[in-house]
């Protein structure tokens, strides 16, 4: 297991300055830098958060910066094995070297990224320039949401003005870049077992929480509807248009300034589908359900005027993603975003105590991740009423619409 010591190998003197030429406008002198960890929370978990802090001289001043670092998990060897063997850091490592430096161009979405290799990923530190976390347990505000709304339309359009410019395809170019790290359908698999012992915790969790007389059936279509329609759904569309999409923006996946501008982290689970998953897995994990069933048409009119405004900043139109083809898109894709949001939901809702204590023991790890979460889950319910209360609203939009499937 890594030390604070050993830490300071994940960097080179020579890759620092390579970090600093690049963030500075005019030259600067490398005098010493300093990797430190960002927190001893479960911040992310599929990699270890760290600081870098690199003192320099500008001319006669010597001062120092600071960035973000994301590696591969350094504390927790069993996290490793599964961040290693799924491709999930891979992945991301990729996208920031070769697409998303591409698309960063075109709209201001993520952080800046300075350097990448294979065990690390160094980012602009966002939090000096006022941007920091959500509280993680709470439903996104009003405010909040209408920013995230804006920076979705940004990352959606860039990839619409991207291929538009370059006369490409995203999926055609970036194979390896948008390769599905979520779901896996491959026997034995890490994110197989994932997908197994997920779906049978959200089977368990609807038969607590909802009294139906029918809810028997309503597992089993959930059951079908992963494991047979899903494989179909995660891949690009032949029918609708595609884009980047996230697929995982949940709160700690999102940074807001007090303006609430909006910037996304975290890539490794991007994939090339239609942007309505990113759309309503974004408000129905983050805000109450309910109210987005109500408010839903609101959210679409500004989604969509915000996007046609990027397309228009770029000397495009909306021609490039009808309106009429976004709705029907909303439909298509609801029960697989709902299903997404549950599955989740299961994990992201959980105390920050639970989080630490699944992350940091072996055997809690592995049986939460592809053996049983359906034990902290029902267990977690009993014992926190905000993890119920958030998880049966989530549930009960997801089993009204495998009712009516």
């Amino acid at each position: 297991m890594a030390t604070i010591a050993s830490i300071q190998k994940l960097l080179s003197r020579d890759d620092c300055e390579k970090i600093l030429k690049r963030s500075l406008d005019s030259p600067a002198q490398l005098i010493s830098y300093k990797i430190t960890k960002f927190s001893d929370d479960v911040a992310g978990f599929l990699g270890d958060h760290l600081y870098l802090t690199i003192k320099f001289t500008n001319g006669n001043v010597t001062t120092q910066t600071a960035f973000f670092m994301k590696t591969l998990p350094q504390f927790n060897l069993n996290q490793l094995d599964y961040v290693e063997e799924s491709g999930v850091f891979k992945k991301e490592v990729l996208l920031y070297q070769n697409l998303l430096s591409e698309l960063l161009k075109t709209s201001r979405f993520g952080p800046r990224c300075y350097f990448v290799k294979d065990n690390c990923i160094v980012l602009e530190d966002l939090k000096v320039k006022g941007f920091g976390m959500l509280p993680r347990l709470g439903y996104m505000s009003e405010k909040y949401c209408l920013g995230m709304l804006k920076t979705l339309a940004k990352f959606h359009a860039s990839s619409l003005i991207y291929e538009k410019k370059r006369g490409v395809r995203i999926d055609e170019k970036f194979p390896e870049e948008i390769k599905e790290s979520c779901f896996s359908f491959t026997e034995g698999a890490p994110r197989q077992k994932w997908c197994v012992s997920t779906t049978k915790c959200i089977t368990d969790v609807i038969k607590l929480l909802v009294q139906d007389p029918n809810r028997d059936e309503i597992c089993d279509k959930l059951r079908r509807f992963v494991f047979e329609d899903m494989p179909v759904l995660i891949k690009p569309s032949e029918r609708f248009r595609n884009v980047l999409t996230h697929d995982d923006l949940w709160c700690n996946n999102m940074l807001f300034n007090d303006r609430a501008e909006c910037v996304f982290v975290d890539f490794q689970m991007s994939r090339y589908t239609p942007p309505a998953v990113d759309f309503l897995l974004a408000l129905y994990v983050n805000l109450e359900p309910s109210y987005v069933e109500t408010n839903l048409g609101r959210y679409v009119d500004f989604y969509y005027s915000s996007l046609e405004q990027e397309l228009e900043k770029n000397n495009l139109d909306n021609s490039e993603l009808p309106k009429t083809e976004f709705l029907k898109t909303l439909q298509h894709y609801k029960l697989m975003a709902l299903t997404e949001v549950v599955m989740y939901g299961t994990h992201v809702y959980i105390s920050e105590d639970l989080a630490n204590q699944i992350v940091a023991d072996f055997n809690n790890y592995n049986e939460f991740s592809f053996i049983n979460r359906s034990k902290f889950a029902i267990k977690e319910i009993r014992d926190n009423p905000q993890y119920r209360d958030r998880l049966a609203g989530v549930v009960a939009v997801l089993v009204k619409t495998l009712a009516h499937k």
